[in-house]
């Protein structure tokens, strides 16, 4: 009988954390292989993760509510047959395997063989807190030299291109070195802590030799294949992620401060507080380093800064308060961009740096790749939609429909699975791999999603399979969620066809970028009344624009033309289409 901790896997691609939403296991509970236990969310998708061992489980790490970083401890189980204690996130089909003894988490070998006991160190190198960062600055120590601290106490929290992240400590012991100063750049596998740790640990012959042990080490030669998610595994059961490593010329690590002494002095280092509350300082106008901090070990807490603009009657204005007061044009109140709320024209910085990351590095990305990769062009048309609306105004008052969301994105997108059953070309992708492209006699129907963190395109499956309630009940589900955050992987996954929705900016087209790996992208923008010649008379009509990019390589401009052509038609009369067909 031995112990397993399962750490968080790599639930998405670049996600670095994820918040406890639902257990479905208690401590005490015999699970089985695969059985579900939780839910976690992370910031694309609401994922169910299942068990990689059968056995009892001993302890939930975590609260519901909780936020949990990759790679850090979320189940330990009871096992039968297995080791003293290992930690990994493995898959399934290896889990039966996984009786190789090792700590947790797991430690480089020692210097000779066998079992050492009594005091001895732990190196802690700064782990991979995000696919493909390879550092990570040191925003607050929460330990100093000498503390004796428990296990998943937190230690430090760090700060990356995409996160703010709290490390937990991988060890119980004493803190003998801290190897780097607040505000300091760490690069991920270097010394970030150094502990005093009781009690035996294996320790069979390796190069490294000494008594020191490290955790996360990084092995380049090491490789096993593992559940989809759940990163890579060494032997010892531990994610290994691969990086491209950067030159080690920047400054040495930090001399040692003494045991009685915080790590950085409040008078000379980087101010300790958080990243929302230095945003609250610059929208401010706020000069932490004037600021005296009132909370643990002296951190400027948003109370703070919100008092120190109370007090501040006299002194130096800052460049924000000083700037020319103009009479505004619009509306008084702040925007948001790229996923976060910014400060007013006259209240903002003169200038402010946004880091990249989340859903704005996702869309940099994936619209980079298709410019750089997709060649492509557009047409478009004007089309009347009176009919549109019309249909759409009924459908409303109808008894049996009372509940159902319909609106006029409803019909564009009956109409532009319609167009794929007819022009099954323009539902296909270029495989540049093999050189062939591949025709899909299913659609996937993304639809682009303005949500409070960006830009996101989640797409209904089978959308081909649905009737005008079914596709109704479907996009006002898609959306929802979405804007909500519990859009599942798979749904943010497998497009083959896009529709964007301009009009409710109140723009009248646009001419949108494919997303990488479809054929085309519909785009259609506000249906607002225009003079449109019926039967040589000049009236009002309610009319559309359409534009549809689309991938050069497989489909030509006749094939685009007659897609759109086909939409249009199917907006001027769409209850004859859906009843009889075009």
């Amino acid at each position: 009988m031995g112990q397993q901790v399962f750490l968080l896997p790599d639930v998405g691609e670049g996600l670095i954390e994820a918040d406890i939403v639902t257990w479905k296991v208690q401590v005490g509970d015999v699970v089985q292989l695969n059985q579900p236990l939780c839910d976690v969310e992370t910031a694309k998708a609401t994922v169910e993760l299942p068990s990689p061992f059968a056995g009892r489980v001993t302890q939930l790490h975590a609260n519901v509510g909780d936020t949990v970083e990759v790679h850090t401890p979320l189940v330990t189980f009871e096992v039968e047959g297995a080791g003293e204690v290992s930690a990994a996130p493995v898959s399934p089909t290896s889990a039966s395997k996984a009786a190789s003894p090792a700590p947790a988490p797991a430690t480089a070998p020692a210097a000779s063989p066998g079992v050492t006991g009594g005091a001895h160190q732990q190196v802690f190198l700064l782990p991979d807190v995000g696919e493909g960062l390879i550092e990570a600055d040191i925003v607050t120590w929460k330990v100093q030299v000498g503390d004796v601290v428990q296990l998943n106490q937190p230690l430090c929290d760090v700060e990356t291109a995409k996160a703010t992240v709290e490390l937990p400590s991988p060890f119980a012991g004493r803190v003998t070195q801290l190897h780097a100063n607040e505000g300091d750049t760490v690069e991920v596998h270097t010394p970030l802590v150094t502990f005093e740790v009781e009690g035996a640990v294996e320790a069979p012959a390796a190069p490294h030799g000494g008594e020191k042990h490290v955790v996360n080490e990084p092995d380049e030669q090491r490789r096993e294949p593992v559940l989809i998610g759940y990163g890579v595994a060494n032997e010892d059961g531990v994610a290994v992620r691969k990086h491209r490593r950067r030159s080690s010329s920047g400054a040495a690590p930090a001399a040692q401060p003494s045991a009685a002494a915080p790590l950085t002095p409040r008078a000379t280092g980087p101010v300790r507080t958080t990243p929302p509350v230095r945003l609250l300082a610059k929208t401010l106008g706020v000069d932490l380093t004037s600021v005296v901090g009132t909370g643990r070990e002296g951190v400027v807490t948003r109370a703070d800064v919100e008092l120190a603009v109370q007090s501040s009657g006299s002194g130096t204005p800052s460049p924000v308060a000083t700037r020319v007061a103009t009479v505004p044009t619009g509306p008084s109140t702040t925007s948001r961009f790229v996923g976060r709320e910014l400060a007013s024209w006259n209240t903002g910085e003169r200038e402010e740096r946004i880091a990249v990351k989340g859903v704005l590095k996702a869309m940099a990305e994936s619209m980079t790749e298709s410019m750089l990769t997709h060649p492509q062009a557009a047409v478009w048309v004007r089309v009347d939609a009176t009919k549109t609306m019309e249909l759409v105004a009924g459908l409303k008052k109808h008894p049996r429909l009372q509940g159902v969301r319909l609106s006029p994105l409803v019909i564009v997108a009956l109409a532009l699975v319609d167009a794929a059953r007819h022009y099954p070309g323009v539902n296909s992708m270029f495989d540049a791999a093999s050189h062939e492209v591949v025709v899909k006699r299913y659609v996937n129907l993304g639809i682009a999603a303005d949500t409070p963190k960006g830009l996101l395109v989640p797409n209904i499956k089978d959308a081909d399979q649905l009737d005008l309630v079914g596709m109704a009940n479907a996009l006002s589900v898609l959306v929802e969620k979405a804007r909500a955050g519990t859009t599942s992987l798979a749904e943010m996954t497998g497009t083959t066809l896009t529709i964007t929705n301009v009009g409710p900016m109140g723009v009248d087209s646009a001419i949108p970028i494919l997303p990488p790996g479809t054929g085309a992208i519909l785009a259609i923008g506000r249906i607002a009344p225009a003079p449109w010649v019926v039967d040589g008379e000049v009236v009002a009509r309610q009319v559309a624009e359409l534009a549809l990019t689309f991938d050069h390589r497989q489909i030509d401009g006749a094939l685009a033309s007659n897609v759109l052509a086909y939409v249009a038609k199917f907006l001027e009369d769409p209850a004859t289409a859906l009843v009889a067909g075009i």
